[in-house]
């Protein structure tokens, strides 16, 4: 294949709603592209976020926040989230998503979600246009339909994948093969 050159690409990925616990306020999701897991002992998650969000305000306050991995049940509303800004407008008034509490830290969860991160703060590094702000996870919730024998079903899970790159969401789940086949000669 010929290869060209591009000016950047960001791979799509599980979508993931943020919530950050906002004192007495109704909690306030938001959607955020940069996502990743960073360290795995301790599980420790990062994200991208701009400095003069909302989100990054209340997380800078309050220490902690929720990473919610969206399914195609609450696409719409994950949507709705990441285009609303939380400081203008009270978004648990107009997005269709109930709240639970969670079991570690102040911030609140989704429960329409696949799985709930609890994140505690630890640092972040800036960057010049979103910083990196990354905490330990001090708890994982996942809906038991999507286990099996104390794993992920992954190809039973119902990720949505974002890609800021194409402004695109998509959906995913099929099984290829397990790592290391490659090694053993299958196909």
């Amino acid at each position: 294949m010929d290869k060209i050159d591009i000016k950047t690409v960001r791979l799509p990925h599980p979508t993931p709603l943020v919530v950050a616990v906002s004192g007495n306020n109704p909690p306030n999701p938001s959607t955020y592209i940069y996502f990743s897991q960073l360290n795995d002992h301790p599980p420790i998650v990062g994200i991208g976020i701009k400095k003069k969000r909302y989100t990054y305000k209340l997380i800078r306050e309050f220490r902690d926040w929720t990473i919610n991995i969206v399914s195609e049940n609450i696409l719409k509303e994950a949507d709705k989230a990441g285009t609303i800004s939380g400081n203008k407008q009270n978004k648990s008034k107009i997005l269709e998503l109930d709240y639970i509490s969670s079991n570690k830290i102040k911030s609140f969860g989704i429960k329409e979600s696949i799985i709930i991160y609890e994140v505690q703060y630890m640092n972040e590094v800036e960057f010049p246009d979103h910083n990196l702000v990354y905490g330990e996870v001090v708890n994982i919730k996942i809906d038991k339909c999507y286990m099996n024998e104390n794993k992920i079903n992954f190809e039973k899970v119902p990720f949505i994948l974002s890609s800021y790159y194409s402004m695109d969401y998509y959906g995913m789940g099929k099984f290829k093969n397990h790592w290391g086949f490659g090694l053993k000669g299958e196909k």
